[in-house]
């Protein structure tokens, strides 16, 4: 597969593409790098990465650096990532034992940020049945999709 390969053309015609911000994107390990990040290559016209979070910033300053994202900025905190307005979608690949710790608070600062619209999380969205039913309601309640 050809992971330089990028899409000239949207599929949402005078869209201005989604800006992104990863949880999780390391240049140097994890499935986010193997998976979500080609593809977004791949449709460059549609999908922007603006923002990078990870508990250890240098991480993700690191993978900005590494991977040229020039128009990415790495947030030394999930307030301050949650809640800037350069990030219109929030993906969220980590390890699932860390999902309901981080989701909760990451869509409530999110309130902060009016552009967010989409949040996709990596299955199981969560460890049980409970977490995932607070996290769909937390989510559905702040609107996004």
């Amino acid at each position: 597969m050809e992971y330089n390969k990028r899409s000239a053309v949207s599929t949402v015609p005078n869209a201005a593409p989604l800006r992104v911000g990863f949880i999780g994107l390391s240049y140097s390990k994890g499935w986010a790098i193997k998976t979500h990040y080609p593809a977004i290559l791949q449709l460059s016209s549609q999908f922007q990465i603006t923002a990078l979070y990870s508990p250890q910033v240098d991480e993700s300053l690191a993978t900005i650096q590494h991977l040229k994202l020039s128009n990415a900025t790495a947030f030394p905190t999930l307030e301050t990532f949650a809640a800037s307005s350069n990030v219109d979608m929030i993906v969220v690949s980590i390890q699932t034992l860390q999902h309901f710790s981080l989701l909760l608070p990451l869509i409530e600062h999110s309130k902060l940020n009016p552009n967010l619209r989409y949040l996709f999380v990596e299955w199981p969205l969560a460890c049980t049945v409970d977490e995932a039913e607070k996290i769909c309601a937390a989510a559905a309640q702040r609107g996004l999709q």
